[in-house]
């Protein structure tokens, strides 16, 4: 009835129509609503069309909100509930009954619910609904007694149970509705916020490879920029922003190199080091082009403004730039002049480089001292010393050397004149000396009394002896050198060759425990006279072909070849048939052989055999021929 609901009440055997309360979904969960203040109106006329409405289903346009609460009751507690009703309803008005049923169907068939404004003020009125719901509880207990009474009257076919059960499965219907469009929200939320996650992240992962790609083309670049030259860095440094950050970044300045490069604003130079904070400037094979001593003139005025510098490493240059560089540059922890060109040096200003560890000083044809090496002892700090062609240093207060207690490598050149006692007196205090290389021990040289003091140096474990005449009793004083590792020699050859190779041979092979490096150096001098003593000889017949070096019998450790062996029976049948072809006391050994005597005695070493002109012998180490 134009989308109201009401409900029979059966009054006096007559059929009173009265319009149910529609329930505020806003409401839910508050106390019943009750019926309308007023009495009921008897409409005979409506009862068999409120009757067959009541009966007949919903139409389909009616939907039923969840919120809405029908409660289906028999005929005898309606009709005892709209007796109370009735009573507690007497302020109401029948006039708003009437023009509420009046409404009613005037709009049945458009099904357009109103609410009725009174309906709307007894929802409002709490107390009201309090006592209806008191007058309610009180009467349900006499339900099933005025059932049987008035069941002649009226009886209302509602099909209680059939619309309960259509209500429940309509209200679980909607719930499981709202609940899976609940859960398709929660889902979809869900999904966008994973969406975003996964976008964030992988903004994030697009960032960082980005930036990791930029960094690991920065640190490519950096390696690459560091084998550029100073003039090929400063244009590479006006590409781009990202390239002159590279090349001004303080690892490329660190060290400056100058080699095969020419220096035309020293001034600049000067700058740029200061700026970028050079420690180590190397100007070995430098381009000196024009007038040189111009250039070190103006070299010695912007010198002493690069504070930052620490390592200074000359090339070729006139004995007065190392002096003034003494005097100016008191920073200096290292300074390098291997090629000095002069005949004197004064050391007097030595002493200024306060702070100085590393100092190596050599001329290129030989210098003397104007004074003694007394000034030394006030580098208390040195731990590197390199004076490899003094003239005279052994009349030169070489014992000063002793104070220097700090020393780890030693470098000395012509030792034949220093103290008989050298080794014993001033080497074994060094203690911390790690590797010893002396220069030049010919003639009346105290060898013996220096290998003793090495012997005693726990520390040192490598020697170099170049140029060194190797006399009989050599191999002993070798063989008790237990504490070296590494070990370099090269002999004169000046004079009794044969016995010098013996002396070395078996001094060596008595360090077959201790040995990981040994280096021998024979001159092409000595090669040269071999070859021409086996021809005078007549020793063809040996098959001797090659570069030989003469080794004085019995050659140490020559049984440890087998074919040598084999080779010396064959040769005694030879003798026998021409004897006295060859000195009964020296034996020829191809370097090929010798090379592998030594491998076979020394199995623990890393063995090599030099061939090199006598004026370069001064230039090989081991650190130079181990690298090749």
């Amino acid at each position: 009835m134009g989308g109201k609901r009401y409900i029979v009440v059966p009054k006096n055997n007559a059929m009173a129509v009265q319009p149910a309360i529609t329930v505020r979904p806003d409401k839910i969960g508050d106390k019943p609503p009750m019926l309308q203040d007023g009495s009921l109106t008897d409409i005979s006329n409506t009862v068999d069309n409120s009757v067959t409405k009541l009966r007949a289903p919903p139409p389909k346009h009616l939907n039923i909100d969840v919120t809405e609460k029908v409660n289906v009751t028999s005929d005898k507690e309606i009709s005892k509930d709209a007796a109370h009703l009735i009573d507690l309803t007497s302020s109401a008005t029948t006039e708003e009954i009437t023009e509420a049923l009046d409404n009613k169907n005037n709009k049945d068939s458009k099904d357009i619910p109103k609410r009725d404004k009174s309906v709307e003020k007894i929802l409002e009125n709490k107390s009201f609904t309090a006592e209806i719901d008191y007058v309610l509880e009180k009467k349900k207990a006499d339900t099933g007694r005025r059932l049987s009474e008035n069941k002649s009257a009226c009886t209302l076919p509602v099909h209680k149970t059939d619309t309960a059960n259509a209500l429940e499965a309509n209200a679980e219907t909607i719930k499981a509705a709202r609940q899976q469009s609940l859960s398709s929200k929660a889902g979809t939320v869900t999904k966008i916020k994973s969406s975003k996650r996964k976008q964030n992240q992988q903004e994030m992962e697009q960032q960082h490879n980005f930036m990791s790609s930029v960094c690991a083309g920065y640190h490519a670049l950096l390696r690459i920029f560091q084998y550029l030259k100073v003039q090929e860095l400063l244009r590479a440094g006006r590409v781009c922003k990202m390239w002159h950050d590279l090349a001004a970044h303080p690892s490329l300045w660190k060290t400056v190199r100058m080699k095969n490069s020419q220096v035309t604003d020293w001034d600049g130079l000067a700058e740029t080091l200061q700026r970028r904070g050079t420690q180590h400037l190397d100007l070995r094979k430098m381009l000196v082009s024009g007038e040189s001593d111009n250039i070190w003139r103006k070299f010695l005025t912007i010198v002493p403004r690069v504070t930052s510098l620490v390592k200074l490493e000359l090339c070729r240059c006139p004995v007065m730039v190392v002096e003034e560089v003494i005097k100016s540059c008191p920073q200096l922890e290292v300074l390098s002049a291997m090629s000095i060109k002069c005949d004197s040096l004064n050391l007097e200003s030595i002493g200024n480089l306060g702070r100085c560890q590393e100092l190596r000083l050599k001329a290129i044809s030989g210098m003397s001292l104007q004074q003694d090496l007394t000034p030394l002892q006030n580098l208390t700090h040195l731990t590197q010393l390199s004076l490899t062609s003094v003239k005279e240093l052994g009349k030169k207060k070489i014992d000063i050397i002793q104070v220097l207690v700090n020393l780890e490598t030693l470098e000395l050149g012509e030792c034949s004149d220093f103290p008989d006692k050298f080794g014993t007196n001033v080497l074994i205090k060094l203690n911390k000396l790690e590797r010893l290389r002396l220069e030049k021990g010919q003639g009346s040289c105290c060898t013996f009394d220096i290998l003793e003091g090495v012997s005693k140096l726990e520390n040192l474990c490598q020697m170099e002896l170049v140029n060194f005449d190797v006399k009989n009793g050599f191999d002993k004083c070798l063989a008790n050198c237990k504490n070296i590792k590494r070990l370099l020699i090269i002999p004169t050859y000046i004079s009794q060759s044969a016995t010098s190779n013996n002396m070395v041979l078996g001094g060596v092979t008595e360090l077959s425990n201790n040995l990981t490096h040994f280096i021998w150096g024979v001159t092409l001098e000595l090669l040269r006279v071999t070859e021409l003593f086996v021809d005078q000889c007549n020793l063809m017949s040996k098959q001797v072909t090659g570069d030989s070096i003469p080794v004085l019998k019995p050659v140490p450790c020559l049984r440890l070849i087998a074919d040598v062996e084999d080779e010396n029976e064959n040769q005694k049948g030879d003798d026998k048939q021409q004897p006295q072809l060859a000195s009964p006391q020296v034996d020829i050994l191809p370097l090929p052989q010798l090379q592998k005597l030594l491998l076979t005695a020394l199995p623990k070493t890393r063995v090599k055999i030099l061939k090199i002109p006598f004026h370069a012998t001064w230039r090989q180490s081991i650190l130079d021929t181990a690298a090749q």
